[in-house]
């Protein structure tokens, strides 16, 4: 079985009443259609931050096979490609992710409280995500450390290394490991 796992972001804002799941093989280039479409997840308002669905039967023992990804529906069936951003899901039983990857943060924009940055892996390696702002100037250190192949989360309250809580505007993410290194871009609105 595969289970996969996704985020909710902003589901009461969207009014997110289910969640598509549909499921490709690895390795396709279009985007999902109707004769990928494996299920449909009701939404928990109130719930947990997470959603997971059990593809029953799928997977082969450590071996990636199919792709998920996941759209957002309201009540009247519009939606939006990944809950949380525009994300593919892979099965759980992939030990490592088929790319090296930093996703959108989100809540972007920031307006108070925290954000959610996530990244990708291939493989273990000395790694680093730091903030800036426009000027260039490292703002927070987030990570700077070995990390693992795999997926992982980091949360940002908005602090400096200092622990002040920096002003509005407009900041860069900078994540760093190996050979790989990218730049994605975020608000702070308070």
């Amino acid at each position: 079985d595969n289970v996969v796992y996704w985020w909710k972001g902003n589901d009461n804002i969207q009014k997110v009443q289910y969640y598509n799941i549909y499921r490709q093989p690895i390795g396709t280039t279009t985007p999902p259609t109707s004769s990928d479409l494996r299920d449909q997840v009701q939404n928990i308002y109130g719930g947990p931050a997470t959603h997971t669905y059990t593809d029953v039967g799928a997977g082969s023992k450590g071996k990636a096979v199919y792709v998920y990804s996941i759209k957002s529906a309201n009540y009247y069936g519009n939606g939006s490609w990944g809950a949380a951003g525009n994300n593919q899901f892979y099965e759980e039983d992939l030990l490592a992710p088929p790319r090296c990857e930093l996703l959108q943060n989100c809540p972007n924009p920031i307006a108070g409280g925290a954000t959610t940055i996530k990244y990708a892996l291939l493989k273990q390696g000395q790694t680093s995500l730091k903030v800036y702002n426009l000027l260039g100037e490292e703002i927070k250190t987030l990570v700077n450390g070995i990390r693992p192949a795999g997926f992982h989360t980091v949360n940002w309250n908005g602090s400096d290394n200092l622990g002040r809580q920096v002003s509005n505007g407009v900041y860069f993410y900078r994540l760093a490991s190996g050979e790989f290194k990218a730049v994605n871009r975020m608000i702070v609105l308070r």
